[in-house]
């Protein structure tokens, strides 16, 4: 199916460009989140006409990731979640509570799907994830899950610690 990217999609194209994807993604993803039009010549008239504009909109979404990557970039994010002795979680840490405490913790509203985590944490300890807010625009941070405050510093004066030996 051919398709005309609203938005610059990694690995796929730029604002603008005319790409052939399978019909599943592009109804699935692309139409689903508005990131491209179906190719028929109203749609490539009414791009032509708004094409100012939605590159006016992908420039502020990109200023505002490079925005969002400065704040986050190498900062450790603290979560605290009940665990048992061995470290093991009551429960679990997924993308949801990671973007719940980018809010609250640094004022950055993004989505689930910017937060690059393979799966649910299921352990108390200190991890490096990554943000993936605008194509080619990633950041990394650290976030300690811990079972309290006090437990937190300490595993990060040890994972410090492990740092420095290394070097």
């Amino acid at each position: 199916m051919k398709v005309l990217l609203l938005e610059k999609i990694k690995r796929l194209g730029n604002v603008g460009d005319l790409v052939v994807v399978s019909s599943g993604f592009a109804r699935n993803y692309l139409f689903l989140r508005k990131k491209a039009l179906r190719l028929t010549n109203e749609n490539e008239e009414k791009f032509k006409r708004e094409k100012a504009k939605i590159e006016q909109v992908n420039e502020e979404k990109k200023s505002l990731a490079l925005q969002n990557s400065k704040i986050i970039e190498g900062k450790t994010l603290i979560i605290i979640r009940q665990s048992g002795e061995d470290g093991r979680l009551y429960g679990s840490v997924n993308k949801k509570d990671i973007v719940k405490a980018l809010k609250t913790e640094f004022n950055i509203t993004c989505d689930t799907e910017h937060i690059i985590l393979k799966d649910k944490i299921k352990k108390s300890g200190f991890f490096r994830l990554t943000a993936n807010f605008y194509p080619e625009i990633e950041s990394n941070f650290n976030v300690n899950i811990a079972r309290s405050i006090r437990h937190a510093k300490n595993v990060e004066v040890l994972n410090n610690k492990k740092h420095s030996i290394k070097n």
